[in-house]
């Protein structure tokens, strides 16, 4: 399985949780690859996690990468997900990457709460509680 994240990598956008949630599939014995396409202040925190989880065969980070490489990653996902959250007054948009995603015929997975939920449609994926790495799991 091809698990896509597109985005800054900062703390409200929640990479943490998707990663232990990638502990808890690999737990399950699920296989995947995890792509992180973007940049930010939390790489290097988000890299040490990944070490720390034992995830480093699985997860890979692509840095900002061109709109053509970008499709490629969006075209061989099997799934979007990014569950942003609300910290204080920084708060998701309305998530153009999951319009990204589905223009891909990706499903998503992202928050049920924040503008970035109101880009979620039944058809298009899945909206959970960003704070429960479980449920992301169980999502994915």
């Amino acid at each position: 399985m091809k698990i896509l994240t597109v985005s800054r990598l900062q703390k409200r956008k929640n990479h943490t949780a998707v990663l232990h949630a990638c502990s808890i599939l690999k737990s399950r014995g699920v296989e995947f690859v995890y792509d992180i396409v973007g940049d930010g202040q939390q790489r290097e925190i988000l890299e040490d996690l990944v070490f720390a989880k034992n995830l480093s065969e699985n997860v890979h980070f692509h840095g900002i990468v061109k709109d053509k490489q970008l499709d490629d990653f969006y075209s061989g996902a099997d799934v979007f997900v990014l569950p942003s959250l609300t910290l204080d007054d920084d708060v998701e948009g309305f998530g153009i990457v999951f319009l990204e995603a589905g223009k891909h015929g990706v499903p998503v997975i992202g928050p049920n709460k924040g503008g970035a939920a109101d880009a979620i449609t039944k058809d298009s994926g899945i909206k959970i509680d960003p704070t429960n790495p479980d449920k992301i799991a169980d999502a994915i």
